[in-house]
């Protein structure tokens, strides 16, 4: 039997769609559901499987679950081994592979993100790119109940209809813009200055200065620019000259290093996937020259 044990250091885990079944349900742990989410999640899950699987063949990847805001009855488990039955699970993301023709390469392939939590529910459509299993959401193809752009519940599945039935569109719309961002090659100067333009952005971010918001917070925007001084070779060593010569990087590496950053396991769940579909949207629409 699969538990559920947390750690101050794994406080996300992975877990399957049957044992998510066996934890807490809200409806009898808070004896209501809320407006932005009036499902349990496990049937959300396979109720989104379902419309999906009309029309594709789907497969479901692991359920990641957070510590935060997750609840624990400890009579349940009384030799506190990690009963699912034990936990009331407030926030998850997992997704769907899409493996239908047309809809994956051997560079990325379809997905569709969901993500549940207290505050209601996220799905976003777009690419997951294979190397590195990144999830790339362009567009505002993304749907939530709650925050900035929000649909009532009752409107979210004529609206994933709408999106399951665009597919192969949104497939079609995203590729052009990875191909896009693979060809453009970033000079010396012009990395400079993307680098300079996200960290002002993520500390006026951070602080809260005139309302900005950025995906990538100040420690993320360091931890690329660190990646880029320890693989673009002699970055820091060869003379100016040199460094203009020849580009260092194309636009999408430099997307595939914020990316790389925004996973279940290291971000909040509230903000991944708002935040995954804004980085993709700032690096496509980012004049590199």
């Amino acid at each position: 039997m699969e538990t559920i044990v947390f750690t101050d250091n794994n406080k996300v885990l992975p877990i399957s769609l049957g044992t998510l079944k066996q934890t807490q349900t809200l409806l009898d742990y808070a004896g209501k559901l809320p407006a932005t989410a009036p499902i349990e999640h496990f049937n959300f899950l396979d109720e989104l499987t379902n419309r999906i699987s009309k029309n594709f063949t789907i497969e479901p990847t692991p359920i990641f679950v957070s510590r935060n805001a997750a609840k624990r009855i400890k009579v349940l488990d009384p030799e506190d081994v990690g009963l699912p039955q034990s936990w009331l699970i407030q926030r998850l993301i997992t997704s769907f592979h899409i493996k239908t023709n047309g809809l994956e390469d051997q560079d990325s392939f379809f997905n569709v993100a969901v993500a549940f939590n207290d505050m209601g529910i996220q799905v976003g459509f777009g690419q997951n790119i294979r190397i590195c299993t990144n999830l790339a959401i362009f567009a505002n193809n993304y749907l939530t109940t709650y925050g900035k752009n929000r649909i009532s519940y009752n409107n979210i599945w004529k609206a994933l209809d709408g999106y399951i039935n665009s597919i192969y569109e949104i497939r079609e719309h995203d590729n052009t813009i990875l191909a896009n961002l693979k060809n453009i090659d970033i000079s010396y100067d012009a990395l400079k200055s993307f680098m300079g333009n996200i960290q002002l952005k993520a500390i006026a971010s951070s602080y809260n200065i005139k309302n900005c918001t950025f995906p990538l917070n100040i420690g993320e925007v360091s931890a690329i620019g660190k990646k880029l001084l320890t693989t673009c070779d002699g970055l820091l060593d060869k003379r100016k000259e040199e460094l203009l010569e020849n580009p260092f990087v194309s636009a999408y590496e430099l997307y595939n290093m914020g990316t790389e950053i925004l996973k279940p396991q290291s971000n909040d769940f509230v903000s991944l996937l708002p935040n995954v579909n804004d980085w993709g949207n700032y690096c496509a629409s980012y004049n590199y020259n």
